[in-house]
């Protein structure tokens, strides 16, 4: 059982632009540092997020937020925004592997948030959508 309340941060974006994940790293580092977690846990972290913020900035018309959560043995690094579409894009023609695209068009962020991430969440909301990544920090319970 729980015994502390959890410590959280938001960051609303009214706009979000090329300098959103910048500013995102920051916010994630300054909460981070604040709930006194460790270096390699919050470099961790600002990459989680610089990748869902960057997706919003390529692919969500509209405000953003941001979401972090510290409970203990765990992070939420929850970014929301406007993009109605969830899951694959439905098309006819057979998509191309990641592979056979050049990384610069493609990204590969999802991906690699999948991976680091103890797990990644995808959940719909009025008007858009919401996707967290869970990180383990070290040393708790998961």
């Amino acid at each position: 059982m729980e015994t502390t309340a959890p410590l959280r941060g938001t960051l609303p974006l009214a706009e979000v632009t090329a300098e959103s994940p910048r500013i995102a790293r920051a916010f994630v580092r300054g909460t981070l540092t604040e709930f006194a977690i460790g270096a390699d846990t919050i470099a961790l972290a600002e990459l989680v997020v610089s990748e869902l913020v960057t997706n919003v900035y390529r692919y969500a018309p509209g405000p953003a937020l941001i979401d972090v959560d510290y409970r203990s043995s765990r992070i939420s690094i929850a970014v929301s925004d406007t993009w109605l579409n969830l899951g694959p894009v439905p098309t006819t023609e057979p998509l191309p592997s990641a592979f056979e695209l050049h990384p610069s068009e493609s990204g590969y962020g999802l991906i690699l948030v999948d991976a680091l991430a103890a797990s990644l969440i995808e959940v719909p909301l009025p008007g858009g959508k919401m996707i967290a990544a869970i990180l383990p920090v070290p040393g708790g319970e998961c």
